[in-house]
């Protein structure tokens, strides 16, 4: 009985971490991007580092605060620029932040990204499909 009862237990805690780590997607986000763009970038030093970075650009100011990227693969933060309305994510080759699980947890083409944002203090994603890709 006593193993059953640790079974239940461990079954039990281990249904909440999953449901803790559900990425669902929205069919409607409050974020409308006048355009999101990636560019490849390559840089001078002896390291040559490399990357990708993201600029996104907003119509107007937002309900919501801008949190991270999921991009080929990748996932990394979003930072504000320096205009109002701008906002950008470096993914560096060398250093990606990938998922500690292991798996990607989005399916996406080369010219689709998630956003995650918070919004009322909760996080919330949305896959963006128009991404403009630059070499």
């Amino acid at each position: 009985m006593k193993l059953f009862k640790s079974l239940t237990l461990l079954f039990l805690i281990s249904s909440f971490f999953n449901c803790s780590t559900n990425y669902k997607l929205k069919k409607k986000s409050p974020l409308k991007f006048h355009k999101i763009e990636a560019q490849k970038w390559v840089s001078a030093n002896a390291n040559k580092d490399s990357g990708i970075r993201m600029y996104f650009i907003l119509p107007s100011d937002i309900n919501a605060t801008l949190d991270s990227v999921y991009f080929n693969n990748l996932r990394t933060n979003i930072y504000k620029g320096t205009n109002k309305n701008t906002y950008f994510a470096n993914f560096k080759a060398t250093s990606n932040l990938k998922e500690t699980n292991n798996k990607f947890p989005f399916e996406l083409k080369n010219n689709e990204c998630v956003v995650s944002y918070i919004e009322n203090n909760k996080i919330k994603y949305y896959k963006y499909t128009d991404v403009k890709v630059k070499l």
